[in-house]
């Protein structure tokens, strides 16, 4: 059976030359669809993984945000970060607070540094945006540490468990480091 073309060119009297260059536009057209349908596919893939990031960015700071709104409107967060900042200016021995002797501070202080450091793990993990948290919470967290650190390093000290709350000093150094830029001139 004679291709189309073959009957096309017999009837017109195309010699075989034309044949052949008409073959290979036909080709090259055919491979150039090819091609743009490959690169529309691509296209559609990239924009797939765009809007997958820009998910994943949006979920990380609505997490961020949700935590903190939690934190601000809990009557016993409030009250336990009242308490681990109030110890900054305070001369308690840190180790009768550690002990256990004041059963109220020491559940504060592992309260708030827990919750701390769960979002200072986050931030490490990338689960957490650090952008947005830094923006909203870096004064906060630092005199928060600040005023617990004392009782972390003589709480590692007595547990000899040297990685308790890392995550934590390491966020607030690095905060220290290149601290929040002025919005002013």
């Amino acid at each position: 059976m004679a291709s189309p073309m073959m009957d096309l060119s017999s009837l017109l009297g195309w010699s075989p030359l034309i044949q052949s260059v008409l073959m290979f536009l036909t080709v090259c057209v055919s491979a150039w669809a090819v091609y743009l349908s490959i690169q529309h596919r691509n296209e559609d893939r990239e924009s797939a993984v765009q809007a997958v990031e820009n998910a994943a960015d949006q979920a990380k700071k609505r997490a961020i945000i949700d935590l903190l709104i939690a934190q601000k409107t809990d009557p016993n967060y409030i009250r336990d970060a009242k308490i681990v900042r109030g110890m900054k200016d305070s001369k308690e021995c840190l180790s009768s607070v550690i002990d256990g002797s004041d059963m109220t501070k020491k559940d504060a202080v592992l309260s708030v540094l827990n919750q701390l450091e769960f979002i200072a793990v986050g931030i490490r993990l990338n689960v957490f945006d650090e952008y947005l948290y830094k923006q909203l919470s870096c004064s906060s967290v630092i005199k928060t540490w600040d005023a617990a650190s004392g009782f972390v390093y003589e709480l590692r000290q007595q547990t000899g468990i040297r990685t308790l709350y890392q995550d934590l000093e390491y966020l607030v150094d690095n905060w220290r480091k290149d601290p929040i830029k002025s919005i002013r001139n």
